[in-house]
């Protein structure tokens, strides 16, 4: 079933269970949408994940410090949608706002996006900026 999808199966990555990006490698598949340059994956222990307790997991740009972008994981290593420069993550927090618990139906209706990538995590910067323009008419 498409809605049992995990997130990177409907981004075409090539990433299972068995083929996991470990702490401190870089996943050929995320590219930093700043400078172009691989993700890897690290961990923190500012903020910790509310369920287990253990270090939040993310991708940073291994260009860092020079690039400071990032994206969220999952525990497992799974990334939490798909790479967009910071600004555009801010937009994407007030699309999830201003759309309210509906937004998923307005993704698919709207943007003519498939119900298995309609999250506001798997949006692309040129759909944020269409997403932006429909809600100003």
């Amino acid at each position: 079933m498409v809605k049992n999808l995990q997130m990177s199966q409907v981004l075409g990555l090539a990433f299972t269970k068995t083929q996991q990006t470990k702490l401190g490698q870089a996943d050929s598949t995320l590219i930093c949408p700043s400078c172009h340059s691989p993700m890897i994956l690290r961990q923190t222990t500012r903020i910790r994940y509310p369920k287990s307790d253990k270090p939040r997991l993310f991708y940073g740009c291994s260009a860092w410090p020079k690039c400071t972008e990032a994206i969220g994981a999952h525990p497992d290593g799974q990334p939490l949608g798909i790479p967009v420069r910071k600004a555009y993550r801010t937009l994407r927090h007030t699309l999830h706002v201003k759309l309210g618990e509906n937004y998923k139906q307005w993704l698919v209706d709207n943007l003519e996006i498939p119900k298995a990538r309609a999250h506001i995590g798997m949006l692309t910067e040129a759909e944020i900026d269409k997403a932006i323009v429909l809600l100003k008419e």
